[in-house]
This record gives C-alpha cells, sequence and structure tokens, in this order.
C-alpha cells in the first residue's frame, strides 16, 4: 500500500514560520531561523512523540530496522 504525501512549495524569510498539522492538532512547528547563502537554519517544535531526523539519519535507522 503506497502512502499518498502531501508537498506545498513556499518561500518564507526569517522568523517566518510553517506548522504541519493534521485533523487531531499540531504535529510540528518549523520556523526559519537563519540564511546565510544556500543555507538556511530550521528550528523544530514538537511533542517528544515526534520524532525529527535529517533524512540520512531516517533512513540509516531504517536500514537497521529492517
Amino acid at each position: 500500500m503506497l502512502l499518498q504525501m502531501s508537498r506545498l512549495v513556499l518561500t518564507r524569510k526569517t522568523g517566518e514560520e510553517v506548522v504541519v498539522h493534521d485533523y487531531g492538532g499540531v504535529i510540528t512547528t518549523i520556523k526559519i531561523t537563519k540564511v546565510d547563502g544556500n543555507q538556511v537554519r530550521l528550528a523544530f517544535d514538537a511533542s517528544e512523540e515526534v520524532y525529527i531526523d535529517r533524512k540520512e539519519i531516517f533512513e540509516q535507522k531504517k536500514s537497521k530496522d529492517s
């Protein structure tokens, strides 16, 4: 079974936020804290039940569980 995913492409400025949520409420808030050339610093606020990883770390954990 394939999971259907959402995609939203935005332009944000430093200090602006994006909210990720479902019908039950907010899952995480992502804030742009710094933009320096081609790097963007992001701050994620979520409950302790939500796991937040860089993609390469997520892939490593996923392959260890297989």
